[in-house]
């Protein structure tokens, strides 16, 4: 499902690069469009005052993150579907590359609800696994 895989690239994707994102926040800000209700509202309003030390560490070694998705599936143990609601779980592989090291990987899996609005589908609650 494509918002699905889009959602998690935007929310998962930081790059702390010259030039690129300022703050975690970005990413919040960039899957904000693929969610609706109250996880729209979250993800929309800026959490950090200002970059904390864990971003100045990845702008300082001008590191980012990349996603790839592996799998979006409709599993049995999740609500069934409705033609307005869909439970999907993804799994992805993200990608840390930075100047000073190896790029390094990490596996994760999320549980999202997707509801079908006037704009599409749209992502309306997660869950980490």
């Amino acid at each position: 499902m494509k918002t699905a895989h889009d959602f998690i690239k935007a929310l998962t994707e930081y790059d702390a690069r010259d030039g690129a994102d300022q703050s975690f926040d970005d990413a919040s800000l960039r899957a904000a469009k693929y969610a609706t209700g109250s996880l729209a509202e979250s993800l929309g309003k800026p959490r950090t005052p200002s970059p904390d030390a864990d971003w100045a560490e990845l702008r300082k070694d001008q590191a980012f993150f990349t996603t790839e998705v592996t799998s979006i599936d409709v599993p049995v143990d999740l609500a069934p579907p409705t033609p307005s609601i869909v439970h999907v779980r993804v799994a992805y592989r993200r990608i840390l590359t930075s100047k000073s090291a190896e790029p390094r990987h990490s596996s994760f899996e999320v549980s999202l609800r997707l509801n079908l609005t006037d704009a599409g589908w749209r992502v309306a609650g997660l869950r980490t696994r």
